[in-house]
């Protein structure tokens, strides 16, 4: 995994227009994370693409999403979205291993 549950929120409030949207991406992010690590991979896959469907620019989704996909086996899903992010966030060391490991594991 790339975030915990409390690195995702750093506040409770609501706010406005494309805050709002970002809130509710971070919020449904957050809902993965928690599946996640109660090892809830369905609820998991739904939130981190629900996220996407918010914010498809999300790093923490995309490479929470390349972490599911990679378990699951599927290698070209996992590597898309470990790509997507850590081109969005370069700093994504998670998604930066777990690619290093897809990438010599899966030839």
């Amino acid at each position: 995994m790339t975030a915990n549950a409390g690195d995702i929120l750093s506040s409770d409030a609501a706010p406005d227009g494309k805050a709002a949207r970002q809130h509710a991406a971070d919020a449904a992010c957050l809902r993965g994370i928690r599946a996640l690590e109660s090892g809830d991979k369905t609820t998991a896959l739904h939130a981190f693409n629900e996220t996407l469907a918010i914010d498809p620019y999300h790093p923490d989704a995309h490479a929470n999403l390349g972490y599911l996909h990679f378990n699951r086996g599927n290698v070209i899903d996992a590597e898309i979205h470990l790509r997507r992010a850590i081109e969005l966030s370069p700093q994504c060391t998670e998604a930066i291993l777990n690619l290093g490991v897809l990438l010599t594991t899966s030839k």
